[in-house]
This record gives structure tokens, C-alpha cells and sequence, in this order.
């Protein structure tokens, strides 16, 4: 019991200090954001992403005229100093690559914030499908890792109009809403985990219990 309770210890350690990205939805201006966002990131210089969404449901929004045809719209987590390797896109295809780093001699990145987003408009009534299918963080002395990956989004229609204004000034994104998923936190998913794993534990040592006990009786 006490190792096994040692090792419920371990796991839930483990899970707390996990590496997690999430995708959240925003609804704004005709436009459906999707938010990519890291939790308890280990140091890191950069990030090299590919997604994949359905060319023939979703079509990219050009957001700006700064960000001209590029798919990805950088996020909070690497600051003002984003250096951008690769954003760009296959529309026939339905791939998206992102790649990107802070700027030397900038320090590593850790922590938790957005990453980086990703708008699109529906070309009917039908719901699109968005994945992150490769996800690879790098560190500033070159050490490659890869990230989580999560559950791929069934993409809506978007229910907001577009604005007149959206549409002369751009799309933009109020990051400090999209930082928030509203998914579980890893810790309180880790702790519920080990209960369940404890309750189950108990439930098969009282049956075994009650077995002995029949077979003495018998």
C-alpha cells in the first residue's frame, strides 16, 4: 500500500510539471480565432509547428495588411521580440507551418501565455476540422524536444457579423481573453487520477477480503 501510494505521488508530480498546449475558439468580428496556448512550458528559444484544417469548410483571414498573407498571428508568450522562420500555408492542401524564436542574446522563454493564433472564415454551414499534427520546441544551445500534442477542434461557423471597422483597421485579437481556455487544470485532472486509482486499489483489496473470509467460512 505504501509503495503504491508513493508511486500515485510520483505520477501526480509528474503530471503537475507537464508540458500542455490547448486550443481555444473566440468568436469576433465574422471571424473564428483559434488560440494556441502553452501551460508549464520548459525553457525554450523557439517552436516549430504544423496544422492541418479543411480546405474545403475553412478559408485563412488576411488580418492585416502588416501581416499580408501569412496564416499565423504571433502571440503574447515570446513578447515584442518574435523573430518569424517560416508562416505560411498550402490552401489546397489544408497545411499550415509556423516556426518561430526570440531574438539572441534574448533569455529562453518558459511558463505559460499564447503562442500564437489562427483565424478563419467558414465558405458554407459546415464545420471544419483544425489539428496541430507536429509540435517541436528548441532550446538557445539547439536541443530539439517535442511538445504535446492535443485533440484536433471541430471548427464552426463563425456567428459574429463582420464590422465596417474590423474589416478597414483588421482583425485583431484581445490576447488577454484568449489566454483562457477554460480547460481543468493539470493538477486538479493529476489529483482526481490518483483518487480513482486509490478508490479501485481499496475496491480490490476489500473483495479479495471478503473472498478469503467465504472460503474460511466454507
Amino acid at each position: 500500500m505504501k509503495l503504491f501510494l508513493n508511486v500515485m505521488f510520483l505520477l501526480m508530480a509528474a503530471a503537475s510539471q507537464a508540458e500542455i498546449l490547448k486550443i481555444a475558439e473566440l468568436d469576433r468580428d465574422g471571424v473564428r480565432w483559434l488560440v494556441v496556448s502553452a501551460d508549464q512550458l520548459k525553457p525554450l528559444y523557439g517552436i516549430d509547428v504544423e496544422m492541418t484544417f479543411s480546405s474545403d469548410s475553412l478559408e485563412l483571414v488576411a488580418t492585416s495588411a502588416e501581416q499580408g498573407a501569412a496564416p499565423v498571428v504571433p502571440g503574447e508568450l515570446f513578447g515584442g521580440g518574435t523573430f518569424t522562420i517560416v508562416n505560411r500555408a498550402d490552401i489546397r492542401a489544408g497545411k499550415i507551418r509556423y516556426a518561430a524564436s526570440v531574438l539572441n542574446p534574448a533569455p529562453e522563454i518558459s511558463g505559460s501565455g499564447v503562442l500564437f493564433s489562427v483565424p478563419f472564415r467558414a465558405k458554407g454551414k459546415d464545420a471544419g476540422e483544425f489539428a496541430i499534427v507536429s509540435a517541436e520546441a528548441g532550446t538557445r544551445d539547439g536541443v530539439k524536444r517535442s511538445l504535446p500534442l492535443v485533440a484536433p477542434v471541430q471548427v464552426l461557423p463563425p456567428r459574429s457579423v463582420p464590422t465596417s471597422a474590423a474589416e478597414k483597421a483588421g482583425y485583431a485579437l484581445p490576447f488577454e481573453v484568449a489566454a483562457d481556455s477554460g480547460s481543468l487544470p493539470v493538477w486538479l485532472v493529476a489529483v482526481v487520477g490518483a483518487v480513482l486509482c486509490i478508490l479501485i486499489l481499496l475496491a480490490v483489496l476489500l473483495f479479495r477480503r471478503i473472498r478469503q473470509l467465504e472460503q474460511q467460512q466454507g
